[in-house]
């Protein structure tokens, strides 16, 4: 590059000298020589051209790869309010579905559900099952001396510690006020007496603190039989557990009382006809 420069000086300062001017050779030297000179003023151009075009292209590049971040970042902020909003959509229909067919407040299964499984259990005749209406005893009592706000808290307990008795299998539901009903599919009457009075004797050991003071609740229960002969759907066997359950109550609360047998009915009419 050095001596490329150096060479460039010479051919020059011998065109500038006056004492050649009308040799051939001179001539022809200074022709090459503005012709070298316009060759590199457009290679230099070429290259001054190339330089801005691939510059151009790196800011076109860069500018393409921003765009392509900017959507893809806006692509990702999309799918994740997406993700969001379906989650939010699922979850939704999940306590819609819930709400229908779960109390509220204890989170127990509701009237509506309960029907439901009897309905199913009345439908496999092969097996037997029974059923415990069971009453909080003075419940009012709660409500009046400390709000319905205490009351609701006390029957949250109730159903936590009535859903700790049961099996997999086993339903209890909220039926209504302080009024739970509990299903036992595969048991006949003379268990399910047993069943009800260990979780009778269960809420009577069980202290439930309330605003600090230890209380005791109580409940009486009646409990019922599927009777396939005479049951046309769940309202008869619910209604001969309310009977029962009525019976525990007249009888003093705090008690189990079971439903009458079907040989006790006949043995009634029986006397009745005599």
């Amino acid at each position: 590059m050095r001596n490329a420069a150096k060479l460039e000086a010479q051919i020059r300062a011998l065109l500038d000298s006056e004492q050649r001017r009308d040799d051939p050779l001179y001539l022809a030297l200074e022709q090459l020589y503005r012709r070298y000179c316009d060759q590199r003023e457009q290679i230099e151009r070429l290259s001054w051209i190339s330089d801005r075009y691939q510059a151009a292209m790196l800011q076109e590049n860069r500018v393409l790869n921003a765009r392509s971040e900017q959507q893809q970042r806006r692509l990702q902020k999309i799918a994740r309010i997406s993700d969001r909003y379906q989650e939010m959509q699922r979850e939704l229909t999940r306590d819609l579905r819930t709400s229908a067919t779960h109390d509220p407040l204890t989170g127990l299964p509701n009237r509506r559900l309960m029907l439901e499984q009897l309905q199913a259990a009345g439908q496999r005749r092969d097996t037997d099952f029974s059923l415990a209406l069971l009453d909080v005893d003075h419940f009012k009592q709660i409500n009046d001396a400390y709000g319905h706000d205490i009351g609701d808290q006390v029957l949250t307990r109730i159903a936590a510690l009535l859903r700790s008795q049961l099996r997999s299998h086993d339903v209890c539901a909220r039926w209504g006020g302080e009024e739970f009903l509990m299903l036992w599919p595969d048991l006949e009457l003379s268990r399910a007496i047993e069943v009800a009075e260990r979780i009778r004797l269960t809420m009577a050991r069980t202290p439930f603190e309330i605003q600090g003071v230890q209380r005791t609740l109580t409940i009486s229960i009646g409990v019922a039989g599927y009777r396939p002969d005479v049951d046309q759907d769940s309202a008869d066997i619910i209604k001969r557990a309310d009977f029962a359950l009525y019976a525990a109550k007249r009888a003093g609360r705090n008690r189990t009382i079971a439903e009458r047998s079907a040989d006790d009915d006949l043995a009634d009419r029986e006397r009745t006809e005599i």
